[in-house]
């Protein structure tokens, strides 16, 4: 979904920055019309359709999401405690969850409300056209008003201040720019982008498109009026007069200061048909290039023989080795474990992962991250403490037997130096404990770390033997001792 809104959005930017660059100055009003309405069909339907080539597009984008999937698990990991990491812990997805309900939540709230606006909006304006009194002018309503308004139109219905129309202030070329709106419904338009608004209200393109729409509407009145002989330097004269009124609002083709003076200036624009033409001919490498580059890929490979898709609803892991996962009963390596995943039609939703006790963090953090990037986010832990029990316990004696030395060394009758420097060995075995396998809750703690020199000098009655724990599970993490 989040490369879908992406790839819309920038195909819209890219459709609209052309518009303005080349297509707006033009006089083909009509074209630039059908172009702002494709546009914009075509951005919300061509990541959708398989005809792109997205290896050489999207990857960039799905990297960088992966490269930070990665950086958060990493930092989740290690700022998990032992006890947070229980066999059957669902805190990630549940959290997940709670965030994109939260999401969907403030989503729903402010399209309910544009939602709500715009109906009411219509409303008002369908009141305002029955509650007063109505004029026939080429079969087309004009609405009469009794407070002052710039003359606009929505949909079939003109309105008008209701004096100023009795009294034949209002020019003749005025009302046949409104009556144009009405005729070519452009209100249509506007109704379809405020659609779109009210779905993709978090879309800022979609604002500069409606007033892209509104300008080439006022282009299109313009040329009409112009075109029934009528004087430029006269009509604008008209144009300036309707100024000192303030525009309305809504879904309406207003006047208003910004789009009279370009509309002053597309009056007095020549017409060239060579240029015309040879713009128009650059829309169809234009959309036929975006059409390659942010259309979706199709796979064929996801359905051949050699990849033949996959569906299964239970996933079990077993980690034994380094670099050697036992996945439902197959042996392979993390590449393979990747490739087994992307083939998967749909995820599990969950999946038990068994750590043996003499695997080091970094395989099973690149098994979580392989999981998460595929969206299984619940991972039930579980721990085979047969094997690696001679490896901890080799390290252990190694640790308390280097402990048992140091501390039968006098404090009094050896130098500082030899004492720091065979605590540094200690230190070297305790660690060994601590990186011999991976540490999940219910292990008893580690056998006690020996006083440094500094520690044993403060206090000279400091000495002895430490004994072996009954177990001898992995300990948990313990920062370093600073003195």
């Amino acid at each position: 979904m989040t490369l879908y809104l992406m790839y819309s959005t920038v195909c819209m930017g890219i459709l609209l920055l052309f518009y303005h660059a080349i297509l707006e100055k033009e006089k083909m009003h009509h074209i630039n019309r059908g172009y702002l309405i494709f546009s914009l069909v075509f951005s919300l339907s061509i990541p959708l359709i398989p005809v792109g080539m997205s290896d050489a597009f999207i990857p960039w984008f799905q990297n960088q999401q992966f490269s930070e999937i990665q950086y958060l698990s990493q930092v989740e990991w290690l700022k998990t405690s032992p006890e947070e990491m229980t066999p059957t812990s669902e805190t990630s997805g549940t959290s997940l969850y709670s965030l994109v309900q939260i999401a969907f939540l403030v989503y729903a709230m402010v399209a309910g409300v544009l939602f709500v606006r715009l109906i009411r909006i219509v409303h008002m304006i369908q009141l305002k056209a029955d509650r007063n009194p109505q004029k026939l002018f080429d079969d087309y309503e004009i609405v009469l008003l009794s407070e002052k308004v710039v003359p606009h139109t929505f949909n079939s219905t003109i309105f008008l201040n209701k004096d100023q129309y009795l009294k034949g202030e209002i020019a003749r070329e005025i009302i046949i720019h409104e009556l144009t709106h009405a005729r070519q419904k452009h209100t249509l338009d506007i109704l379809f982008v405020e659609i779109l608004k009210i779905v993709f209200w978090f879309n800022p393109v979609l604002y500069f498109y409606k007033r892209a729409m509104l300008l080439n509407h006022e282009f299109l009145a313009d040329e009409a009026v112009i075109r029934g002989e009528t004087q430029v330097s006269k009509y604008q004269k008209l144009l300036l007069n309707n100024l000192m009124i303030h525009p309305s609002s809504g879904p309406v083709s207003p006047f208003n200061y910004t789009f009279t003076k370009k509309r002053f200036l597309m009056m007095t624009q020549t017409k060239s048909n060579i240029r015309m033409s040879l713009k128009i001919a650059t829309l169809i490498p234009l959309f036929g290039t975006l059409g390659l580059f942010l259309g979706c890929e199709y796979n064929p490979s996801e359905f051949s023989e050699d990849h033949e898709a996959m569906v299964i609803n239970e996933l079990s892991i077993e980690i034994s080795g380094s670099e050697i996962l036992n996945v439902n009963g197959s042996k392979m390596n993390l590449a393979e474990f990747e490739e087994y995943l992307s083939n998967l039609t749909v995820n599990p939703e969950h999946a038990d992962l068994e750590v043996h006790s003499n695997i080091i963090t970094g395989i099973v953090m690149d098994v979580q991250q392989l999981l998460r990037r595929h969206e299984i986010l619940r991972i039930n832990y579980s721990m085979n403490e047969e094997q690696g029990d001679t490896e901890l316990k080799r390290v252990t004696e190694e640790y308390l037997e280097a402990a048992n030395k140091y501390m039968e060394m006098s404090v009094e009758d050896t130098n500082l130096q030899v004492l720091k420097s065979i605590y540094d060995k200690v230190l070297k075995k305790y660690k060994a404990i601590q990186n011999s396998e991976i540490r999940l809750p219910g292990s008893p703690p580690p056998p006690p770390l020996a006083p440094s020199p500094e520690k044993r000098i403060k206090n000279l009655d400091l000495g002895g033997s430490i004994e072996i724990p009954e177990s001898t599970n992995p300990p948990p993490a313990i920062a370093e001792p600073q003195d």
